[in-house]
């Protein structure tokens, strides 16, 4: 009701009792304050003309100070208010209409398809612009959005978004899917899990902005599993390599630091004589180093377990994402020559489909963040100590096989033992891609089978992925070099 006359006669005060009069009043102005902006002075201001408008005298400025619940000079300053507001128009309306509400929220679900979710103040700003284009009153209170989110709490949610880079936001699931006919095509089922294997690295260090590793942002439910947006990179100290299988098992981590040897201290360590430990400039990844790290443990472990299993032409595949020192001539010809298949993931797609980044990082830096060693170690030494029983604590069959699943390779447990994997596309896109309808799902049970070909994309990625290395192992069992292509 925009007008105080109005709503006094209908109260027909004059039948009341100041304490009902005072009762619904209150009610009135609790309302008035709340859904609309006037300030205190003002209603205080609209209260009195009424009353000397209608000749009331039965009010003091006691009575009316009781029923606003101020002091009486609160009161006299209000009846000298320069400005009186009668009709009481002004201000933001409690919502939008349901016509914009429904513009607003299907715009909050389109940016949150874009992976870039909007905060309070950008939805408040595109509310704003709503009513703007509407012709309406355009003024938002402070407290808008949180009437706005109450309001629609069935659609919407408020959340806070992790980061993530940039080029990750722009993943399509077509991709996903030929990630995973690629796989079907390599008949990556048929291998023994254990010589399935997955490499990748993770740093520990602090983050060049700790302000933007998350923010409160605003996603309708359908994208409230997965909220993320773009961030600024890691800044580490200290690099490990990690190599899981796809039975559960931990092979030897490897750590890159800027020392160039371990300290004198490292003998008194956990870790004293079970990691390899590689120095760099920067304490990153290079060709180099990789290289050393596949000769000295990936393929020592499939040659050690092709002679457990009593098959020394067992296929084995190493899964690794498309960083630089991943994709060298000479670890393509080194893996080649030990016929293990060398598979790159899809550019940008490692936070959805390697079965490391799934689970076992983030117990793993977990693990890292609650351990403090006390012992009378040098900073680095304690530094590598810590990573190390994060990563011991950590590596659990539970956790590893739980990557894998949630990478979309199931390992498949019978009678306490994995013999087989399945590939479950499904599960993946279901968490990172929330369905729109049920012609999406079905393609990605395709995905599992060759007499349900998935589409092929027609956009092409940054870098070749997939097998990369069948030519030289062509060559190799051809008993050729597979990296000068001569006779051996």
């Amino acid at each position: 009701m925009s007008n105080l006359y109005d709503y006094w006669e209908s109260l027909d005060y004059r039948t009341l009792s100041n304490t009902e009069i005072g009762r619904a009043f209150r009610l009135f102005k609790r309302n008035l304050e709340k859904g609309l902006t006037l300030s205190r002075k003002h209603v205080l201001k609209n209260f009195l003309d009424f009353l000397n408008n209608e000749q009331i005298n039965d009010f003091s400025y006691e009575d009316v100070g009781f029923l606003f619940g101020c002091s009486v000079s609160t009161v006299r300053r209000a009846k000298n208010c320069p400005q009186s507001v009668i009709e009481v128009e002004k201000g933001a309306p409690k919502k939008l209409s349901e016509t914009q509400t429904q513009t607003l929220i299907e715009w909050i679900d389109k940016k949150c398809k874009e992976r870039d979710p909007p905060t309070r103040k950008q939805v408040t700003k595109k509310a704003y612009k709503i009513l703007k284009l509407d012709g309406g009153n355009t003024e938002l209170s402070k407290s808008w959005i949180d009437s706005f989110l109450r309001l629609n709490q069935e659609n919407i949610l408020q959340k806070r978004a992790q980061s993530m880079e940039e080029p990750r936001k722009n993943i399509s699931e077509q991709c996903i899917l030929d990630h995973f006919k690629k796989l079907d095509e390599l008949r990556i089922t048929e291998i023994d899990p254990s010589l399935i294997l997955n490499l990748d690295e993770t740093g520990f260090g602090e983050m060049s902005s700790k302000k933007n590793s998350s923010k409160l942002v605003i996603v309708t439910k359908a994208h409230a599993k997965n909220t993320i947006y773009s961030e600024k990179r890691w800044g580490s100290h200290i690099s490990v390599i990690s190599c899981i299988s796809a039975d559960g098992s931990m092979l030897t981590p490897g750590f890159i630091g800027i020392n160039k040897n371990l300290g004198a201290d490292a003998s008194k360590t956990t870790f004293y004589g079970k990691i390899h430990y590689y120095s760099s400039k920067t304490a990153f990844i290079n060709a180099n180093i990789f290289q050393d790290y596949v000769s000295r443990e990936i393929i020592e472990y499939v040659r050690n377990r092709r002679i457990e299993l009593g098959n020394n032409d067992a296929r084995s595949i190493l899964i690794v994402d498309g960083h630089m020192s991943h994709v060298h001539e000479s670890i393509k010809a080194i893996l080649a020559q030990n016929l293990i298949e060398f598979y790159l993931l899809p550019s940008h797609t490692s936070h959805i489909i390697q079965p490391l980044d799934q689970c076992f990082f983030s117990k793993v830096k977990n693990n890292y963040r609650n351990i403090m060693i006390s012992e009378n170690l040098s900073i680095f030494t304690k530094k590598l100590e810590e990573i190390f029983v994060s990563i011991e604590s950590s590596q659990v069959t539970h956790y590893i096989l739980k990557s894998w699943e949630l990478a979309g390779i199931h390992p498949n447990l019978f009678e306490g033992e994995i013999k087989t994997i399945s590939l479950t596309p499904q599960n993946v896109l279901k968490k990172h891609f929330p369905p729109q309808d049920s012609n999406r799902m079905v393609a990605a049970e395709a995905g599992t089978s060759t007499n349900h070909p998935i589409p092929i994309r027609k956009k092409s990625i940054n870098y070749e992925w997939g097998l990369i290395n069948m030519e030289q192992i062509a060559l190799k069992n051809d008993s050729m070099c597979p990296l000068c292509k001569r006779p051996l």
